[in-house]
């Protein structure tokens, strides 16, 4: 608190004390130097203590004091004296207090007088040209000595200035009725004379003497002081005297010094304080009830609470003592502190000064006494020790909490005491408000776009500088991004207006569709000081787009391209081009990116091409939309890409057979055998056979050098109600030269046509012994492509007797097969070796492999028999049903290649991995047969839905 100097008189005479509340006056009269005075102590702990006032000043000469009559009084001799001796873990303290009466003899109210002690030191180092010895150093206490008048400056560090005391028990305790002393106090504009020779520094404590002291008036102080460490036993071994040098002061705007007087007034200053006109108010958020000067003046009529801010005093307690009004009904005053523009500030608090105890002010709404022990099971802390005698209106209550006790303890304050005023400065934020943004509404943003907001700062705990805002979204931003807060630490009035900026929210092009919280956060320094808190949603004008039909499975061969339909429309009023195309595509598939320009409201459809490379991987995906402001609608699409299918201009091809010169393949219409041989993906070849018996089988081949081969049988008979069968034998070039031989039922048998070429083109087939004889025993005969019949055997079981199905040879065409009487016959073309194995039960021969092992099917599994007749199913073909077996791999002998209606089988056969190859949807595209390749894999005739639909595919 700032003091300006006064001058206190020695006087004569008992006055009286008074002390009134008025209201300080507006300005502070200029600090001038005022005088010093004197406390003269002796006989200290003789019995017989005795306490002399006088005054110095800059007349004084060492010698001799003389009195100067002044317009303020101190009298000589005081209004009573008294000490005693206390004793606490083992060090013994000696208190003495000594009252004396001023009197004010001026015209004028003096305001908050505090007698402050005074240190006074030697300026030059000459003891000669002082007017009075110095105090002892830092201290202001001069003259200090024992009871043989020796030097005793050694032991005035032992000498405490204090507040008056009383015992309780044997220890001592503040007196609150005594003058109370204050620490910390701002001293800095008293200036009083020193004596000759000296300089003088007002100490930062002292008593005050009065809060208003009236002209005439009178009030009587009480000094005190401590004496420790003394020897009860030896009083020469302490001080005897010394001399307490003090200066008197006044602070008429007001101080830290407040009243008790009116509980419902809460009058002083704030030291320190520099956040310019403030308003206090009852409760956060709430209205003023009053003002904090520029200078920290605070002069607060405190209102009378209206009834929704009062509730019980005690509730859901246990009191073990007396409350005559339980139903009583209080309320106090939590006193945060707003600038004119309303940023928190912090709380301004009332203490009892020098003494652990806070102050609250009370109102209650009937007379009460409230005594004794109290327990609060839903409080912290739960206990409270009360004291309380209340009046009807506002009371002022003290407070602390008793740690030793683990209890509140709470009790009346006695009229009069003084207290002082506090100001705890809230933690420094930021306190963010957009003044158009109606409370608990979200914000709403398009994408791409800003919005603007009136934004005001509340400079909380009086934050300053630069501060920084960004969102913890992201693609949200801020502008501006950084700010400047001003300082609220000023001495003259603020303009009482907010900081008030203009800011912008942005969400960034690329961002996605977001409805959620978010935050703006306000840092400084790195660190977070506020935040803004709402809920956000992000329109983002997009293109919906859906698969049309994207639950079937696409079907994309190898070396083709396919339109996937797309429909596309705007949503939340996109407007412009977007870009639609598939992802997640596998190697050697890619889709075209098509470009669709819309208006709001509007929708199309939308064709991707998906391709893939000949050399595409089979294999199954799924291809998902994607593309500029493209929200997928539809889960994707299944792909299947399936082998590379090479049309052939045939209609019902039935029939394939694979050269080192191309793929011969067999059509038929009617009557007509057409035979189109394809070379590198192209037809090189055309070759057509008429009358041709459309009843009976045809065995179809061709030479190692691409010749093809054909037996069939020939109707000769021209009566179309008759029919006389022939079979021929069919050779025809490359070049197209054909030869054909024909033969009469007499010759060749009945089953010719069942028959199978060898690797030098001869014709194997079987034929009865006798023409004729359905008994017969069967001939195997060869037919030389010169027309020459050799029977390799004609012992062989009756042709009724086994199957009629054509003879099997091995892709090598070295080794043929056939069953006859329940056995597996084997013949070597080339030396016309006939072996026989016994026939296995069930068993359905479909292959020959070159090294003579049949496969074939039984019941669900496909099984190998080996020329010595041993059976075993093939690892890998367990869940194969319906498939017939095309025959061993020529490369890799591992793999078995099987022949469904509408799929290939590759099986492994030593790993038993399967895999299934489609070619097309369900029931659309037909495996019509297939062949082995001399270079590995099959070549696989397909047939389509569609007439004239026939392809070939390669498979590896």
């Amino acid at each position: 608190m700032n003091y300006s100097r006064v001058a206190w008189p020695v006087l004569a005479g008992l006055l009286a004390s008074c002390a009134s509340q008025t209201t300080p006056t507006a300005t502070t009269p200029a600090p001038a130097q005022g005088g010093l005075y004197t406390l003269s102590f002796q006989g200290i702990g003789s019995g017989n203590t005795t306490v002399t006032a006088q005054s110095a000043s800059r007349r004084l000469s060492s010698q001799t004091l003389a009195d100067v009559p002044e317009p303020l009084g101190i009298e000589r001799t005081p209004v009573a004296t008294s000490t005693f001796v206390t004793t606490k873990d083992g060090v013994s303290t000696r208190h003495i207090q000594v009252t004396f009466r001023v009197t004010n003899t001026t015209a004028q109210t003096q305001s908050n007088l505090v007698l402050a002690p005074v240190i006074t030191a030697d300026t030059d180092g000459n003891p000669a040209n002082n007017a009075q010895a110095p105090t002892v150093a830092g201290t202001p206490f001069r003259d200090v000595r024992f009871f043989d008048g020796s030097d005793a400056s050694s032991a005035a560090s032992q000498l405490i200035l204090t507040q008056g005391k009383t015992l309780q028990g044997t220890q001592p305790a503040l007196n609150p009725a005594q003058t109370p002393y204050f620490e910390s106090l701002d001293t800095s504009t008293l200036t009083p004379a020193p004596p000759a020779g000296l300089s003088a520094t007002v100490m930062k404590s002292g008593w005050l003497a009065a809060q208003k002291l009236a002209p005439g008036a009178s009030v009587d102080v009480t000094f005190a002081v401590d004496l420790r460490n003394v020897d009860v036993n030896d009083s020469r071994a302490q001080p005897y005297s010394f001399n307490l040098l003090f200066t008197a002061g006044q602070d008429q705007t007001a101080s830290t010094v407040g009243s008790s007087t009116d509980a419902g007034t809460i009058q002083g200053s704030i030291t320190g304080w520099k956040y310019g006109q403030a308003k206090l108010t009852g409760q956060y958020g709430g209205a003023a009830i009053g003002m904090i000067g520029t200078d920290g003046a605070v002069n607060v009529k405190l209102p009378t609470p209206d009834s929704t801010q009062l509730s019980a005093l005690l509730q859901d307690c246990a009191l073990d003592g007396t409350f005559t009004s339980p139903g009583i009904k209080t309320s106090s005053p939590y006193l945060p502190v707003y600038s004119l523009q309303d940023d928190y500030l912090g709380r301004m608090s009332e203490a009892i000064p020098g003494s652990d105890w806070r102050v609250r002010r009370l109102y209650s709404d009937s007379r009460a006494v409230l005594k004794g022990l109290a327990s609060c099971p839903n409080s912290l802390p739960s206990r409270f020790a009360f004291d309380l005698d209340l009046q009807q209106g506002w009371n002022v209550v003290q407070w602390q909490y008793n740690s030793a006790s683990d209890r509140l303890e709470m009790k009346s304050v006695t009229p009069g005491t003084p207290t002082q005023l506090a100001f705890t400065l809230v933690q420094p934020g930021v306190y963010l408000e957009l003044t158009d943004q109606p409370p608990y509404s979200s914000l709403s943003l398009r994408a791409g776009e800003s919005q603007s907001f009136n934004a005001v700062f509340r400079q909380n705990g009086a934050i300053s500088g630069d501060i920084t805002l960004d969102t913890d979204v992201p693609g949200v931003t801020i502008e501006p991004s950084a700010v400047t807060l001003p300082s609220l630490a000023v001495q003259s009035k603020l303009n009482a207006q907010a900081l008030a900026r203009s800011i912008t929210i942005k969400a960034a092009d690329d961002m996605q569709a977001y409805y959620g919280p978010v935050n703006i956060i306000i840092r400084q320094g790195g660190q977070e000081v506020g935040r803004y808190s709402a809920s956000l949603q992000v329109v983002v004008p997009y293109v919906s787009a859906y698969i049309l039909d994207s639950y079937n499975t696409r079907y994309l061969s190898q070396g083709s391209t396919q339109s996937i339909p797309i429909s596309v429309s705007s949503q939340n009023s996109f407007s412009g081009p977007a870009s639609i195309t598939l992802t997640g595509l596998p190697a050697g598939v890619t889709a075209s990116t098509e470009t669709v320009t819309l208006t709001p409201g509007a929708n199309t459809t939308v064709n991707v091409q998906l391709s893939a490379t000949r050399d595409a991987a089979l294999s199954t995906f799924t291809a998902q939309l994607s593309g500029t402001k493209v929200q997928m609608m539809s889960p994707g699409v299944p792909v299947a890409v399936t082998p590379l299918q090479t049309p052939v201009n045939l209609d019902q091809g039935s029939q394939v057979v694979t050269t080192t010169q191309g793929t011969w393949v067999m059509g038929m219409q009617g009557g007509t055998r057409t035979f189109v041989r394809m070379l590198n993906g192209a037809e090189v070849q055309r070759e057509t056979i008429s009358a041709v018996d459309t009843y009976s089988p045809i065995s179809f081949s061709a030479a190692a050098d691409g010749r093809l081969m054909v037996v069939h049988n020939v109707d000769v008979n021209p009566d179309p109600y008759t029919v006389q069968l022939e079979s021929a034998i069919v050779r025809i070039g490359l070049d197209g030269t054909r030869s054909q031989q024909q033969y009469a039922p007499e010759q060749v048998g009945d089953f010719m046509n069942l028959g199978a070429f060898d690797s030098a083109g001869n014709f194997w087939f079987l034929r009865l012994a006798e023409r004729g004889q359905a008994s017969a025993p069967t001939e195997l005969v060869r037919l030389d492509p010169a027309g020459t019949f050799t029977t390799v055997r004609n012992d062989l079981p009756n042709l009724y007797s086994g199957s009629t199905r054509p003879l099997l040879v091995s892709a090598d065409r070295k080794t043929l097969s056939f069953e006859l009487g329940g056995q597996y016959y084997f013949v070597e073309s080339a030396t016309a070796a006939v072996s026989s194995i016994p026939a296995v039960s069930y068993f359905t021969p479909g292959a020959l492999s070159n090294d003579g092992v049949l496969f074939g099917t039984q019941g669900a599994r496909v099984f190998q028999v080996n020329r010595s007749g041993q059976q075993s199913a093939v690892y890998g073909t367990e869940n194969l049903d319906y498939f017939n077996v095309v025959g061993v791999d020529l490369i890799d002998s591992n793999i078995l290649w099987l022949r469904g209606s509408y799929s290939i089988a590759r099986v492994n056969m030593v790993t038993g991995e399967s895999r299934n190859i489609q070619f097309g949807p369900s029931y659309s595209t037909r495996v019509v047969q297939a062949d082995l390749n001399a270079g590995g894999g099959i070549t696989v005739l397909l047939e389509g839905s569609a007439p004239g639909t026939s392809s070939l595919s390669i498979l590896k």
